[in-house]
């Protein structure tokens, strides 16, 4: 359960480094979030404890996915558009955004943004 619980945790985290745009209510968003989706897993875990393994972790593997989708879809964001939206468009995080998200969780690692020319 560790290990569902700190992958699930990882995402979220990564989702808040990587688009650090958000409202007021991202950090929320992602915090309900981490805490339904760490019960759904919980309680599928349980629910399916006398399936093989590899069944198992087909299960997790297209719930993660789902997850994932909903996390892309409904994260706020400063400009309206998902998460989704923006990779369909192309839009993925720069070094500048990451480190504005490293920032905004009190890591301050300027080698990020590379050197001056």
């Amino acid at each position: 359960m560790f290990y569902i619980i700190t992958v699930n945790i990882s995402t979220h985290i990564l989702f808040l480094i990587t688009y650090p745009d958000t409202t007021f209510m991202g950090p929320m968003y992602l915090f309900i979030s981490f805490l339904l989706w760490s019960s759904f897993f919980y309680l599928m875990k349980t629910a399916i404890i006398r399936f093989s393994r590899d069944t198992k972790i087909t299960i997790f593997t297209i719930i993660y996915i789902i997850m994932l989708l909903s996390i892309m879809s409904f994260y706020p964001q400063k400009d309206g558009l998902s998460v989704y939206s923006k990779i369909i468009e192309g839009k993925f995080p720069d070094r500048f955004s990451i480190y504005r998200g490293l920032k905004s969780l009190g890591i301050d690692y300027p080698s990020i943004l590379g050197s001056k020319k």
